[in-house]
């Protein structure tokens, strides 16, 4: 997990390489990066495999966290800016396409006959997702679903490992525990959803509430288990976890500069 410390603190240097008091500079650096040169010379940030790496990411969160808001943001900034194709395979929109529009007990983790279908709509997005990577190419792939237990993870990591794709992998989760934040993403996402077409918006705000508290009892957020991950935390905190290689800091790149403006416009 990630920690920092600041560029100031000279005790956080030995004392045979501390900065110097007259200039600031480090006098004596043990391993220093060598400067690139040459007609075929690129930037530190992008040396060795890792600019040529596909990445999927895995979207982790309760319905209404803005996860979706997330997993498009990231594609347009890695389409628009780096040239790299990306997609996103949402796994409501399959859910809707094989089994229509389903009410909130559908979504009980004791519902044996909801979970199978559920499922089923998980292997079905992710089955178009690793024909999408096996595609040539640098790309980006978001599996955009809540992934709210371990055990789903899992089943959606064992799938991608089953297929030997050889792509990076790092989880992006949105926790949001603010109402007003919670109400605004119900009232003015959620229910625009084909699930909620022409249902009066009361009945489809109480349906949705319950949907949530079913995907809410089994949530396990996730810890280092999970491996490469970020967490947005109402949508102005963050905890960055192994997140390493150049596709996956570009994505924190855009997310925390993202947040920060949001986290920025409240105060």
């Amino acid at each position: 997990m990630s920690t920092y410390t600041s560029g100031n603190d000279r005790s956080a240097y030995p004392a045979d390489i501390s900065p110097s008091k007259s200039n600031g500079s480090i006098s004596y650096n043990p391993t220093p990066h060598l400067i690139p040169e040459g007609d075929n010379a690129v930037a530190l940030e992008v040396t060795g495999s890792t600019a040529t790496d596909k990445l999927i990411i895995i979207m982790v969160g309760l319905p209404a966290t803005g996860k979706t808001y997330i997993a498009k943001r990231i594609c347009r900034y890695i389409t628009f800016f780096h040239d790299i194709p990306a997609q996103i395979f949402n796994s409501s929109n399959y859910r809707r396409k094989l089994f229509g529009v389903m009410p909130a007990n559908f979504f009980d983790h004791s519902n044996a006959e909801g979970l199978a279908q559920r499922t089923t709509a998980c292997n079905a997005a992710l089955d178009d997702l690793v024909d999408y990577m096996k595609k040539d190419g640098v790309r980006v792939s978001v599996y955009d679903a809540t992934c709210s237990t371990r055990e789903r993870r899992d089943h959606v990591l064992k799938k991608l490992v089953d297929e030997n794709l050889h792509c990076n992998k790092m989880f992006v989760e949105s926790i949001c525990e603010e109402e007003e934040f919670l109400e605004e993403n119900i009232r003015e996402l959620k229910l625009s959803t084909p699930d909620y077409h022409n249902i009066d918006p009361d009945d489809a705000a109480k349906d949705f509430n319950e949907r949530r508290e079913q995907y809410k009892a089994v949530y396990e957020p996730l810890d280092d288990r999970d491996g490469s991950y970020l967490t947005v935390f109402n949508y102005c905190k963050f905890m960055v976890n192994k997140v390493r290689g150049y596709l996956p800091l570009k994505v924190r790149s855009v997310i925390l500069s993202k947040y920060h403006a949001v986290c920025m416009l409240m105060k």
